[in-house]
């Protein structure tokens, strides 16, 4: 509680705030307040316990976002007793990003046998780690860069190898960007692949029976012009009926 303060610190009070600029110098301002009322400094400033409180979110996003420029390269353990030690009650955003930065570090361990494997694609894996582990913006920009290198068939394949790879060995790993990698199965694993898929799903084994053996189909429509149109008919039928169920 704040008492009259006597005539000489009052004096000396004031004759200190005239050398200070208020613009600039607010909390030497404050202090001096304080001390000649004999009360604690952040008391009379409303907005201190804000700007605080916006010190320390920002001090903790710091720590978060150089652990994420770090997890690639720094001893995992060092990684894992920093992250440990960060306190994200009420920072949702923060905590998902720690969730993600300790799946990183458990898998690196298995890593090396990974690059082992005749389907690990090297460049690939590079766009990969970036995109776990980039800004928002970055990891966005590298998910467009790979889908346009898809349109060369050489790296789409060795790209769709590669995150077949990852599912099967590192789930946890791949189930970080889940919706991506299953985009690139589902629309770049290959016409042929998924023209199958497409004509063979929810298939009656009669209607295999229509399915035309294209040789057939020649020496017919040779031998009989009616007949082969008639058996093309039927089996465009079929294909279409194969379609609209598969879907």
């Amino acid at each position: 509680m704040s008492t009259t303060p006597p005539k000489d610190a009052a004096v000396a009070h004031v004759a200190r705030c005239l050398r200070l600029n208020p613009m600039w110098q607010a909390d030497g301002v404050l202090a001096s307040r304080a001390e000649l009322h004999g009360v604690d400094a952040a008391k009379l400033n409303p907005y201190q316990a804000a700007l605080d409180e916006s010190a320390r979110k920002q001090a903790l996003r710091n720590k978060v976002y150089a652990l994420r420029d770090e997890v690639w390269e720094a001893p995992i353990e060092e990684i894992r007793k920093k992250l440990n030690r960060l306190r994200l009650e009420g920072e949702p955003e923060l905590a998902k990003l720690a969730v993600r930065l300790r799946v990183i570090v458990d898998a690196r361990e298995e890593l090396p046998r990974l690059t082992q494997h005749r389907d690990f694609n090297d460049d690939f894996f590079e766009c990969f780690k970036q995109v776990l582990t980039g800004s928002v913006r970055q990891s966005a920009e590298m998910r467009e860069r790979v889908a346009a290198s898809f349109q060369d068939r050489r790296l789409k394949k060795r790209g769709v190898r590669m995150v077949t790879l990852l599912q099967r060995e590192h789930p946890e790993l791949a189930a970080l960007e889940y919706e991506w990698l299953d985009y690139i199965i589902r629309h770049h694993a290959g016409y042929w692949n998924e023209a199958h898929y497409v004509m063979t799903k929810n298939v009656d084994i009669g209607e295999y029976y229509w399915q035309p053996h294209w040789a057939i189909v020649l020496l017919i429509w040779f031998t009989s012009p009616v007949g082969g149109t008639v058996w093309i008919a039927v089996s465009a039928v079929i294909c279409v009926k194969r379609l609209v169920k598969a879907k």
